[in-house]
């Protein structure tokens, strides 16, 4: 389940997952690494939905399981403003 806890570390980061590795994140166990890809792939998924990039299918596909992984409505506003970060 992703938290605003787990995206404020992965913003921290800036997505960097070598960055996170490095200071030995994975072993604090904030975010596992099948969380960190997931956090990862659904920031990718919603910039593509958001620049229209993709069906109204696929849309509604990942905006589903983006409410299913995401703790409560304030979380995915936070996975969906991360999306919209450079990095």
């Amino acid at each position: 389940m992703i938290t605003i806890a787990k995206l404020k570390e992965y913003e921290a980061h800036e997505g960097n997952d070598d960055d996170y590795t490095r200071i030995g994140g994975f072993r604090k166990n904030i975010i596992a690494g099948k969380e960190w890809s997931l956090i990862a792939r659904l920031t990718g998924e919603f910039k593509l939905v958001a620049r229209n990039l993709a069906s109204n299918e696929y849309a509604e596909t990942i905006n589903k399981e983006i409410v299913e992984n995401c703790h409560d409505i304030k979380t995915v506003d936070y996975l969906k403003r991360i999306s919209e970060k450079p990095w």
